[in-house]
């Protein structure tokens, strides 16, 4: 069950104009093999102009498209060779040490191991897995799985961007005000960010504000996209509480009678004698007055570059993301074998996303973006006349999946740090929806033995009735 050889042909419908297709492209064509050793490898990749609408950027930069052709045919490989999904994919995948399909070793942070079992364990998939031609009835259930690596950052193909300015300020009262160059856009950023920012200062997170992103404040930092936030903004606010933090200590000192810097600590708003943390306190809001009156420079810049990157475009070898994140999903549906209805009932997720700075918030994005992923297994399609035009450019038409539609969410987190994340942290804010329509697909072939190879996944698919 070891891949010894792969053969990839990776095409990318760009529409009319290019945009963001080369970018897109390289990170497919980059990922196209997905998490598996194998030592003779050739991709070849196209970005096609067509008569359609330019395309844009979506959750996984050309990583969903590369995952489900990848992972749909990792599954019929298994099946061919009579081996457990699972198994193939446990065989296969990237443990310390493994080479990427760029000859990029993996020397750190890598839980796609802890993943598989985490996600398979969670959903019994030891009793609930059987070959489709076990499984009988109108009313079958069936089971799949998908396993994900995504690199961190803009990477190789975007390096000249990679680059998080921060400016930290602490006020007369106590409050830090820290203006950032990425954007918050629902993703939970501020709160994330707020945390890095307090722990490293030493302030209370109820004190540090981060306010909304302005190029007055802080220079360019590159783009909110390829989940790289919480990694460069988080970084860079770390590079600016070095400065400010020392100030603040030795503020310390002279109202706890230290003898030094390295005699004092301030953690959670508070400073005390390291040799007495049970005795005098000196609270943050009384540190930050003492340091008005000191007239010290309350304000502080980071500015954070990503690690460098080898890759070669004329070789294609080379590091090509300086870090990745890792993903098992195990999908379960319910096929009607008479109509083609199916119902998604349970997705179970196992994320390695280096350390989950807010396991809450870590939660809620693996559930939001697996329900997307579901989307996009299920429902969502565009669709052309044939001179281009689209058809369903309504939300009317182009049907999204609501609330109404959520299956039971098992989010799992798997934490393997990375040393040069703040506190251990990589992004992973894309992956959650990457692998999710080939464990769903997998999973409505585990059912009735149809392999789907177009999405989104329809009831006419699965009898065959579809053009």
């Amino acid at each position: 069950g070891k891949i010894t050889a792969a053969l990839i042909d990776y095409y990318v419908d760009g529409g009319a104009y290019s945009t963001l297709t080369p970018i897109v492209l390289w990170r497919g064509t980059v990922h196209a093999l997905g998490p598996y050793e194998c030592d003779h490898i050739h991709i070849r990749s196209w970005g096609v102009a067509t008569n359609k609408v330019p395309c844009g950027a979506y959750r996984g930069f050309g990583s969903p498209q590369v995952i489900f052709a990848g992972e749909s045919m990792i599954d019929e490989i298994a099946i061919a060779l009579n081996i457990d999904p699972v198994e193939i994919r446990r065989n296969n995948g990237y443990k310390i040490g493994s080479s990427t399909a760029t000859n990029q070793i993996i020397d750190q942070s890598c839980g796609l191991m802890e993943t598989i079992e985490k996600a398979t364990d969670k959903a019994e998939w030891r009793t609930k897995w059987q070959k489709p031609e076990q499984r009988s009835g109108t009313l079958r259930k069936g089971i799949g799985v998908s396993t994900v690596y995504y690199g961190v950052g803009l990477g190789a193909g975007g390096k000249h961007l990679d680059r998080a300015g921060t400016s930290m300020i602490l006020m007369k009262d106590g409050s830090v005000h820290c203006a950032i160059g990425n954007v918050e856009m629902g993703q939970g950023a501020r709160t994330v960010l707020a945390q890095i920012a307090a722990d490293a200062l030493g302030a209370p997170f109820e004190l540090v504000n981060i306010v909304e992103t302005d190029t007055n404040l802080v220079p360019d930092s590159g783009p909110t996209v390829a989940s790289r936030t919480t990694f460069m903004s988080g970084n860079s606010l770390m590079l600016a509480a070095e400065q400010l933090r020392p100030r603040l200590l030795q503020v310390a000192v002279d109202m706890l009678g230290a003898p030094g810097v390295d005699a004092v600590e301030l953690v959670d708003g508070k400073a005390f004698l390291k040799a007495e943390p049970a005795g005098k306190q000196i609270g943050f809001r009384e540190l930050a007055a003492k340091f008005y009156a000191y007239r010290l420079m309350p304000s502080a810049f980071g500015w954070f570059i990503a690690p460098d990157s080898s890759y070669d475009k004329d070789t294609g070898q080379g590091n090509a993301y300086f870090v990745y994140s890792y993903c098992t999903n195990v999908a379960e549906v319910e096929v009607d074998m008479e109509t083609g209805e199916f119902r998604v009932t349970r997705i179970t997720s196992a994320h390695d996303m280096g350390k989950a700075i807010n396991p809450q918030q870590v939660e809620g994005q693996i559930e939001g973006g697996t329900l997307q992923g579901m989307g996009y297994a299920t429902m969502e399609e565009i669709r052309h006349d044939a001179d281009g035009r689209m058809l369903n450019n309504a939300f009317a038409t182009y049907i999204l999946p609501t609330t109404e539609d959520t299956p039971e969410l098992d989010p799992i987190i798997v934490e393997h740090a990375y040393d040069r994340g703040p506190y251990g942290a990589k992004g992973f804010g894309e992956v959650p929806l990457m692998g999710i329509a080939p464990a769903i697909a997998n999973a409505v072939y585990n059912a009735t033995g149809v392999r789907i190879r177009k999405l989104p996944i329809k009831p006419e698919k699965i009898l065959g009735l579809d053009e």
